[in-house]
C-alpha cells in the first residue's frame, strides 16, 4: 500500500512539474511600462521579451498594435500568437514590422511541429545577403524549421539581391497554411522559396522573382492553394512533391 501510494504522489509530482512548465504569457505594446508579462496588467511591451521569457510548451498572447521588432524564436517550441487567429480584423491589426532591418522572423530551426506562428501580419522584412551563402526570408527565415506557420498576412518583404530567396518564407519544411502571402519580392520565391513541408490552403498572389514569383524550388504536398496574379516569373518554378488542387491562373511568365 506504502509503494502505491508512493508512486501516486511521484504521478502528480511529474505531473505539476510539467503543467508548471507551461506557461501563458502576455504582449501588449500600449502598456505604460513592460511588466513580468504574466498577466494583460502586466504584459511585456515587446514580442522578443516574451520569447525570452518563455520555455518549451508555453503560449505567448499578442495584443493588437504594431510591433516594429525582427524577432528570434531561439529554437523554442512555443506558440506565438495574436488574441484571435481566425479573425482577419485582429490579424490586420497585430503587426510585427521589420523596418527593412533583416528577417522579420527567424527560426533556428531546431523547433518542431509543436511550435507554429498564427494570426499575424508580417510586413516590412529585408533578408540581408550573407557572403558566399544563398539567404533569404524577408518575411520568415526558416533554417529548416519544422514550426507550424498558419492564418498570418505576409506581405511587403524582400530578398531582392544576389541568390536572393523567399521574399516572404523561405526554409520552412513544417506545415504552411491559412496565409495570405502578397506583395513580396525576390531573385528566386517571391512568395516562398525551399520549404519543403506541407503548402496548403494559402492565397499566394501579387509577388514577383526572377523565378517563382509565387513559389521555387518546393517540395512536399503543395494542395488546395490559390496561386495567381504573380508577375515576371510564373506562378510556380522548380517545384516538385504532390501538387494537386490548386488553383493557377492569371501568372506571368515563368513556367505556371
Amino acid at each position: 500500500m506504502r509503494a502505491i501510494v508512493f508512486l501516486m504522489v511521484v504521478c502528480l509530482g511529474v505531473s505539476f512539474s510539467v503543467a508548471a512548465q507551461q506557461a501563458t504569457w502576455y504582449v501588449d505594446g500600449s502598456v505604460a511600462v513592460s511588466g513580468n508579462g504574466q498577466t494583460w496588467e502586466t504584459a511585456f511591451k515587446k514580442i522578443q521579451t516574451g520569447i525570452d521569457a518563455s520555455s518549451h510548451g508555453d503560449t505567448i498572447i499578442v495584443a493588437k498594435g504594431t510591433y516594429v521588432e525582427n524577432i528570434r524564436f531561439r529554437g523554442k517550441n512555443i506558440i506565438l500568437r495574436s488574441t484571435d487567429p481566425l479573425n482577419p480584423g485582429v490579424v490586420a491589426s497585430t503587426v510585427i514590422d521589420g523596418q527593412q532591418g533583416n528577417s522579420v522572423v527567424d527560426f533556428s530551426g531546431t523547433e518542431n511541429e509543436t511550435c507554429t506562428l498564427s494570426g499575424f501580419t508580417i510586413r516590412n522584412g529585408d533578408a540581408w545577403w550573407e557572403p558566399d551563402m544563398p539567404g533569404g526570408g524577408g518575411g520568415i527565415h526558416g533554417n529548416g524549421t519544422h514550426a507550424a506557420i498558419e492564418n498570418n498576412v505576409i506581405t511587403g518583404n524582400s530578398a531582392f539581391f544576389e541568390w536572393g530567396m523567399g521574399g516572404a518564407v523561405y526554409w520552412c519544411d513544417g506545415t504552411i497554411q491559412n496565409n495570405t502571402i502578397s506583395g513580396n519580392s525576390a531573385e528566386w520565391g517571391g512568395g516562398l522559396a525551399s520549404c519543403r513541408g506541407v503548402i496548403q490552403n494559402n492565397a499566394i498572389s501579387g509577388n514577383e522573382a526572377w523565378y517563382g514569383s509565387g513559389l521555387c524550388g518546393c517540395y512536399g504536398t503543395i494542395q488546395n492553394n490559390v496561386i495567381s496574379g504573380n508577375l515576371t516569373g510564373g506562378g510556380l518554378y522548380e517545384c516538385g512533391g504532390t501538387i494537386q488542387n490548386n488553383v493557377i491562373s492569371g501568372n506571368l511568365g515563368g513556367r505556371a
